[in-house]
C-alpha cells in the first residue's frame, strides 16, 4: 500500500496526525526505531523527524529552556529539506519536546 500526503488539519493544540501514522502506534505512545525501520521500509519511505531542539535560536527556545507549554499551532511545518515529495506524518508534543515526523517515497 502506497501512503500519501492528507491533508493537515491542527487540533486546537497545534497537533495532527496521517491516518497511517496513527495505523502504525494503534493504541500505543511510542514504537520501536525497529518498528519504524520495518515499516518505512514496508512502505517505500524515508522517514525524518524535525525537532524544536534543532532549532537553537527559535522563538521557543526559552520556553523549551523552561519546560514551558508551547502552542504547537505557531510551530510553522518545515520538511527537512528542499527535496521534493516530503509530506508530514505528524506534528506531536513527546516526552523528548515537540517533534514534526516527515516523510517522502524514495
Amino acid at each position: 500500500m502506497t501512503i500519501t500526503p492528507e491533508t493537515v488539519e491542527r487540533n486546537r493544540d497545534g497537533m495532527w496526525s496521517h491516518s497511517a501514522w496513527d495505523a502504525l502506534f494503534g493504541d500505543r505512545e511510542n514504537i520501536t526505531c525497529d518498528e519504524l525501520d520495518t515499516w518505512s521500509e514496508s512502505h517505500n519511505l524515508i522517514v525524518e523527524c524535525h525537532t524544536l531542539e534543532d532549532e537553537p535560536e527559535s522563538r521557543f527556545s526559552a520556553q523549551l529552556e523552561a519546560s514551558e507549554p508551547i502552542d504547537l499551532n505557531e510551530w510553522p511545518l518545515q520538511p527537512p529539506s528542499d527535496a521534493d515529495g516530503w509530506f508530514l506524518l505528524a506534528i506531536v508534543d513527546t516526552e523528548d519536546g515537540p517533534c514534526q515526523t516527515w516523510a517522502r517515497l524514495f
